[in-house]
């Protein structure tokens, strides 16, 4: 537990792809629902913790926004990190309204393949090791792919049109460029879709209550709609539990992105 009215830490892997205004309006909305000030971290490097459990348990991290793998090594290892119950839902229409999201696997215009199963012996820019739509839906489809970590959707796209790498699969958010701080990667060739997969959760430490995690809850889903969200390429948040990661990967690779 905290002492009452101690500043809350949050963190977010989710920069660049996430934009950082709608970190800062989601910590406002965090800091006004449980009547605390939130103070707001970044971590560009990955896509969420290690299975070491860093930053909760390096600096005591009460909110977390991670991707799935993350998610799903932090609850099943050495740190009891809690789901908050809800996740973000994009205004793709692949979603279908829920916490759901594709990777678009894209090549250059002028590369021969015509489908994903077309890609098994390329090199593969994969963003880093912790991340679902970049890294894990790759080797969940074919896993012997060969794979160099690039650090960031950008840095894979810009590898594959510089042919550095024959293929990536991007969050499809990411791809189309879904706020301002993204450009559009209107020169790559889509040729196939994976997923869809659960979208990254938002997690709480142990020292937040499970009554601060439901009115948590229960803020983020009243926030669908908004300039702010869609803005982002969000229809707003929805519903998740424990059983909606359940299918998610595991595999723990050696944590040598960039």
């Amino acid at each position: 537990m905290h002492r009452p009215g101690a500043p809350l830490r949050m963190v977010s892997y989710l920069v660049p792809a996430g934009p950082v205004w709608l970190f800062e309006r989601l910590a406002s909305v965090v800091a006004r629902t449980l009547d605390r000030p939130v103070e707001l971290h970044f971590d560009a490097s990955r896509s969420g913790p290690g299975p070491d459990g860093v930053p909760f348990t390096s600096y005591g991290a009460d909110i977390g926004f991670v991707c799935a793998p993350s998610y799903r090594w932090l609850r099943h290892g050495a740190v009891p990190v809690s789901l908050v119950g809800v996740a973000p839902v994009p205004s793709d229409p692949r979603s279908a309204g829920v916490a759901r999201h594709v990777s678009e696997v894209v090549v250059r215009p002028e590369h021969p393949a015509g489908s994903v199963e077309d890609l098994a012996d390329a090199t593969w820019a994969a963003n880093d090791p912790c991340s679902q739509s970049g890294y894990h839906a790759i080797t969940e489809f074919l896993p012997r792919a060969r794979t160099v970590f690039s650090g960031s959707h950008e840095r894979s796209m810009a590898m594959v049109e510089a042919g550095e790498a024959d293929a990536a699969a991007i969050d499809a958010q990411v791809r189309r460029g879904a706020h301002d701080g993204l450009r559009p990667r209107d020169g790559l060739r889509c040729v196939g879709v994976l997923g869809p997969h659960p979208t990254q959760p938002m997690v709480a430490g142990p020292a937040l209550t499970a009554a601060e995690r439901d009115a948590l809850a229960v803020a983020m889903l009243a926030l669908r709609g908004g300039s702010a969200l869609t803005d982002a390429g969000l229809a707003g948040f929805g519903r998740v539990a424990d059983e909606t990661y359940a299918g998610v990967r595991t595999v723990r690779p050696a944590l040598e992105a960039p």
